[in-house]
């Protein structure tokens, strides 16, 4: 009996303090707000800038991927002595690895979502702006699970 209260005493303690969500996103690591300051492009830079991303759990993991991808464009073309952009690269990787985490996904979707070159061509502020509502709406918890797509 003593066992069984120390066991139920141990759950209930690891209950609260590991939460459904231990690592939540926060936009601030990103880096967004950095790249805008460091980062210099020239002016007719153009980089894909997210629009019209279905509300998809696929779609946007799909729209997060080309981001990821422009991210390493930006770094070819544009100044970034700091190596801002980096942080933000990883930044993506992680939070892409823990939508794909426990949800299985099917190709067949992939048709349905738009593709990055299918994306308008934007300055640079631009890009980051339309990036930072994406990752809001993944932050908000927006996106609806695979499970019911």
């Amino acid at each position: 009996m003593e066992n069984f209260i120390r066991i139920n005493v141990w759950l209930g303690i690891l209950c609260l303090c590991f939460p459904a969500n231990p690592f939540p996103l926060h936009l601030e690591d990103s880096n967004i707000d950095v790249i805008r300051e460091d980062v210099k492009c020239e002016p007719d830079s153009k980089f894909y800038t997210p629009a019209n991303v279905r509300d998809d759990h696929h779609c946007i993991i799909v729209a997060l991927e080309c981001v990821a991808a422009e991210l390493k464009t930006v770094r070819r073309e544009c100044e970034d002595p700091e190596d801002v952009i980096g942080v933000a690269e990883e930044f993506l990787t992680h939070t892409i690895q823990k939508l794909k985490n426990g949800v299985k996904i099917e190709k067949s979707n992939s048709t349905e979502c738009s593709t990055c070159e299918s994306w308008p061509e934007k300055p640079l502020t631009n890009f980051l702006d339309a990036t930072e509502s994406l990752l809001q709406q993944v932050q908000s918890g927006a996106i609806p699970s695979a499970e019911g797509s």
